[in-house]
């Protein structure tokens, strides 16, 4: 196991799973349950307790949550330890950018999962830095993708400057 991927780990697991309630995070998991249950569009994972929750300074946003995300199958939540590539390349950039998971709130553009996408027959194209560009400044860039958009999103939306600090 690599030092990530900690969602294997079935007492990490059972123990973010109990702490859903904590005052941070609460507000989201009761989203997350009454989006479940009003939108009847399937399962949507649980933001685990590791992230800020309210507390939170960034947001990040993909397209839809993944397999390892799936209550039956992975963890049933939204995690940088979760047993996946993509949890395992946030986790990477969020500590190239040094930006502490307890400082930021995930979310999905689609936050239920999505099946037909990930059998492997439509499978969308996966992200990469060096296919993306830069929203803050239209630039191409291989690497830090994350630090140059965070700089860049300080500078224009005056958001502290603490943000990327280690804790």
């Amino acid at each position: 196991m690599s030092s990530y991927r900690r969602m294997l780990d079935r007492d990490f697991r059972d123990r973010q799973h109990a702490r859903l309630h904590k005052p941070h995070i609460e507000p989201f998991t009761d989203l997350v349950r009454q989006l479940t249950e009003e939108a009847d569009r399937g399962p949507m994972p649980y933001i685990v307790p590791l992230y800020g929750g309210v507390d939170a300074r960034v947001l990040s946003l993909l397209g839809s949550p993944g397999p390892s995300t799936k209550a039956h199958t992975g963890s049933g939540m939204l995690c940088v330890e979760n047993n996946d590539a993509t949890a395992e390349r946030m986790a990477d950039l969020l500590a190239q950018a040094r930006i502490p998971v307890a400082a930021l709130l995930p979310w999905n553009a689609y936050p239920w999962y999505i099946p037909e996408l990930r059998t492997g027959h439509q499978r969308p194209r996966s992200w990469t830095p060096e296919s993306s560009r830069c929203g803050a400044c239209s630039r191409a860039h291989p690497g830090s993708v994350l630090s140059c958009c965070t700089g860049a999103s300080r500078r224009t939306a005056g958001v502290s400057s603490s943000v990327g600090t280690p804790t």
